[in-house]
């Protein structure tokens, strides 16, 4: 028995009356909607509303919306400096009210003697200062102070210490504990020296405090759908937070699964017991060695950037070799040791490649002990969860476009009057439709094989078909290793 969907089952009125039904339009597999959020601290120069969801096409966009130099503006050019396919989304609030902002200062201790140009970096933007041989130790002062405040990017402003006009005050815009990632450094690239006889004193930030909480970004974008989300703190309580709420959106009742970036600053050691300490599979934490010259929170946004887009060329392929493009390389290495160790403790390591560009050597997340407290690799790259979130999601949109909504079905056990119906539907015929699905996710590399596949009609309810589908996924291909047995 054939039924329809809009035309009735009534019509007298004489006359060719035809429908369309959509259902078996779209044959492939369905387009996992990537989206990022960024969270972060805007400045008050910025035209947007705190705790408002704003979508991001361009930097200068984003500089106008947050204000120039501030946390979140930073974070989104780096994004869409590697990408600009996926959608970026960001969401600014306002430093919390019980937050202090960082401070630090350069001091020049000897005049030049010869004019030269200071190589000054902060934040990782680079600034090239005349300085005269005529110049005072005071008057070269101001000129730095009057070169940072001209960079309007920067995320500090300067000004000169009222007791000592030798001494430039640096103070971070975005009050906070991120302002305490802001480093000052000179003579980054080879060649760059300091001017004869010059010479400063840098007191790097420090004393920022109090993150925002993150908890009024969560209930701001509530039943919103994004699938990666990037944050600049590293704080207990917010990374909680965040915890939490990814591994609610992962619920199957929720269905809106997504993961986060963050980066840690610090030693091996420092980053080591950071990462070893939590255990989520839903988080990427890069290390970043305390000498590098950019704050940890733009490496995080380069990651968000490539887990956004790589994610979409195909959800198990690894994340090697591919390069954090404006990030600079810190002149701290780690050595193979450290790295292993790293990645087995939920640390995300990098390399630097021979044409001196920072890229990810392995992509990991946080998770590294099961339910039990067993250590357990399951999810040790981020990979898999990508592909059981690409899996599902495509799962259950067929599932819903096949069996609900306009195209309501009728439940029965009889197959016979299911092969005779368009409307009648058993458990055999859904798991029929699952088997074909499957064969997609394979053809597509998601899985390597369906193991086994069972639906019945549930014993206390018999409006619901319960589905058991075992599936081996594929793995990303990491290591080959190769015994060469010579032969004389």
């Amino acid at each position: 028995m054939i039924n329809f969907n809009q035309i009735s089952a009534r019509e007298i009125k004489p006359g060719s009356y035809a429908e369309f039904s959509l259902i078996n339009a779209n044959t492939g597999l369905y387009d996992y909607p990537t989206r990022i959020l960024v969270i972060g601290q805007k400045l008050a120069t910025g035209s947007a509303d705190e705790l408002t969801t704003q979508i991001i096409a361009d930097e200068d966009q984003a500089k106008a919306l947050f204000g120039q130099g501030s946390q979140i503006a930073l974070m989104c050019g780096i994004i869409l400096g590697i990408q600009d396919t996926i959608e970026v989304h960001a969401i600014a609030q306002d430093d919390a009210a019980a937050s202090a902002t960082a401070s630090g200062s350069i001091v020049v201790t000897n005049a030049a003697t010869a004019s030269g140009t200071l190589f000054l970096y902060i934040a990782g933007q680079g600034l090239q200062i005349g300085v005269s041989a005529l110049d005072t130790a005071a008057e070269a002062a101001a000129k730095i102070v009057a070169a940072i405040n001209e960079e309007n990017d920067l995320p500090v402003t300067a000004v000169i210490n009222g007791g000592d006009d030798t001494q430039v005050d640096i103070t971070s815009k975005n009050a906070g504990l991120t302002g305490n990632e802001i480093k000052i450094v000179t003579n980054y690239y080879r060649g760059e020296v300091l001017p004869e006889g010059f010479a400063i004193n840098i007191t790097q930030l420090a004393g920022g405090t109090t993150n925002p909480d993150v908890t009024d970004v969560l209930d701001a974008i509530e039943g919103e759908w994004f699938t990666e989300f990037l944050m600049p703190y590293t704080d207990a309580s917010n990374l909680k937070i965040m915890e939490d709420e990814l591994e609610r959106r992962f619920s199957p009742n929720v269905k809106m699964d997504a993961t986060l970036s963050i980066a840690h600053r610090g030693t091996f050691a420092e980053n080591y017991t950071f990462t070893n300490a939590q255990n989520s599979e839903f988080v990427t934490c890069i290390d970043v060695p305390a000498d590098a010259p950019q704050p940890a929170y733009l490496w995080a946004a380069a990651i968000v950037a490539w887990t956004a887009f790589w994610s979409q060329q195909h959800p198990v392929r690894p994340y090697l070799g591919l390069v954090l493009k404006g990030i600079k390389p810190p002149k701290t290495r780690r050595t193979d040791a450290e790295s292993r160790i790293l990645l087995n403790n939920g640390c995300t390591t990098w390399k630097v490649n021979a044409d001196g560009n920072v890229s990810i050597e392995r992509l990991v997340t946080m998770y590294q002990v099961n339910a039990a407290g067993i250590e357990d690799d399951v999810f040790l790259d981020i990979t898999k969860v990508k592909q059981l979130s690409f899996i599902r999601y495509d799962h259950n949109a067929y599932i819903s476009t096949l069996y609900f909504g306009e195209e309501a079905r009728v439940l029965t056990t009889s197959e016979a009057a299911a092969a005779a119906s368009t409307t009648l539907v058993t458990p055999k015929t859904i798991a029929a439709s699952s088997t074909a699905r499957a064969q997609l996710w394979i053809s597509a590399g998601w899985v390597s094989e369906l193991v086994d596949i069972r639906a019945e009609v549930d014993q206390g309810d018999p409006t619901r078909v319960n589905m058991l589908m075992a599936i081996d996924p594929t793995d990303p291909l990491m290591i080959i290793a190769t015994k060469m047995d010579i032969r004389g």
